[in-house]
């Protein structure tokens, strides 16, 4: 799930990029048509740009060469003891991005997932008569504005009676139009990009493009401007905007524009090039995504799993406790006593190269002060781990050489096992140099 989430973080950083120039083209024209067109095509370009970019980084990748890096100093003491296993698995920030994530997918679907069993519910009461190109359905709430949803206009009696003809007339434009197709598009989108304030900020713009095209439409029909106005502002009154859905008249933060917008001649179609600002705005807006900073965070995100958050309790600090006091021998140089885990589980660990705070936690954990051997205090020594592309440790070395230590080492990690590093969208083979250092007794 956390792919889904950073490619959403990838359509977002575009969108905050391409959007703002979308909308200085579209506020500078009244061509709706092509204003429609261009911010759908906005939208679709930013959807469609990180999965290109993925397949060119797929088609041209080569085998990344080894990786190598050390990390900051772990200090191992005599009475070390205040780590606990459960302390280090910790409680992963990405994950808990990703679960909030979720919350909101989840969230904003069921707004919607009511929203339209709402509207279904308010149809399936509707006295019903088919047209040519849609289906009529009237009820007798007064207080729900006129709207069309899909193929159907919903349309309340006493609206019907007085001023059916030019309402029907607004409505019919949107269904013929299609913009239903077009709420229910950017609809998904906004599951996907919930937490973006400019999808919504599109969503609203597209929702005002729809009834300047449908009133465009009643005006190119004959229908006086000033009367169409005094309708929309009479039957605008008190009334209630069903989501999902074009409404006729609803007395929104856009309303007044879109009453002053009617009767409007268009403006200088030349104005239609300032469009041309999204060449090189989508090619920041690329550099941005591509850049190195940008692309390993990504894909940090995208290698998280999403795992049940577990908060240590005080029995479970006491077992570990007690397990790791069982796992040493006196001397510390021998293991006399086995894990009472289970021998065929493993421990996951983040890329030390992502966080490499519960990789330097393991080993405190594991590793006792008589384990380090002949080594003075305060000095150190350092381990070379080989961590192959699947995540699994390969090789464990110690510089100067340290036998006592190389085996309380291959006895810490034979059960570890890494997130896999991804470079370039492969993963790829790291060596982490990590120093220990002897700490006073």
């Amino acid at each position: 799930m956390n792919t889904l989430l950073s490619y959403s973080l990838a359509v977002s950083i575009l969108l905050l990029i391409l959007a703002p120039v979308t909308l200085l083209v579209i506020n500078r024209n009244s061509f709706h048509r092509f204003n429609r067109w261009l911010l759908l095509s906005t939208i679709t370009l930013c959807l469609l740009l990180p999965i290109g970019l993925m397949c060119i980084k797929n088609f041209g990748a080569t085998v990344a060469p080894e990786l190598q890096i050390t990390l900051n100093e772990v200090p191992v003491f005599d009475n070390f003891t205040n780590i606990t296993q459960s302390e280090i698995s910790g409680i992963n920030v990405l994950t808990i991005i990703g679960y909030i994530y979720l919350i909101g997918i989840a969230v904003i679907t069921i707004y919607v997932i009511t929203a339209f069993l709402h509207v279904r519910g308010l149809i399936g009461k509707c006295r019903k008569e088919k047209h040519e190109n849609y289906t009529l359905c009237i009820h007798n709430d007064i207080r729900i504005a006129p709207f069309s949803f899909m193929g159907q206009i919903v349309i309340a009696e006493a609206d019907y009676q007085k001023d059916s003809k030019t309402i029907l007339l607004h409505e019919s434009s949107h269904i013929t139009k299609k913009h239903w197709l077009d709420l229910m598009y950017i609809g998904v989108v906004t599951v996907i990009l919930w937490y973006n304030p400019m999808i919504w900020l599109l969503r609203d713009k597209l929702r005002q493009i729809h009834e300047y095209e449908a009133d465009k439409s009643v005006i190119d029909n004959g229908v006086n401007p000033l009367d169409y106005q005094k309708l929309l502002i009479t039957t605008a009154i008190n009334r209630k905007l069903i989501m999902l859905t074009n409404s006729f008249a609803s007395n929104d933060k856009n309303f007044s524009k879109r009453i002053r917008m009617i009767g409007n001649a268009d403006l200088n179609s030349k104005r239609r090039a300032l469009a041309l600002l999204l060449i090189p705005a989508s090619i920041i807006a690329v550099a941005a995504v591509n850049n190195n900073l940008c692309s390993e965070m990504l894909s940090a995100i995208s290698r998280t799993q999403l795992k049940p958050i577990e908060m240590p309790s005080a029995n479970a600090d006491a077992g570990a406790a007690e397990e790791r006091s069982l796992s040493k021998s006196v001397e510390g140089t021998d293991i006399v006593a086995e894990s009472s885990k289970d021998e065929g589980s493993s421990i996951v660990l983040p890329s030390p190269l992502v966080d490499p705070k519960p990789l330097a936690e393991h080993v405190a954990y594991s590793i006792s002060y008589s384990e380090l051997g002949e080594v003075s205090p305060n000095k150190k020594v350092l381990v070379d781990l080989s961590i192959d592309e699947d995540g699994k440790i390969s090789s464990i070395s110690t510089r100067p050489e340290n036998q006592t230590l190389n085996v309380a080492l291959n006895d810490a990690f034979q059960r570890v096992e890494f997130d896999a590093y991804y470079s370039e969208g492969k993963p790829i083979k790291i060596m982490i140099t990590l120093p220990i250092v002897k700490g006073e007794k």
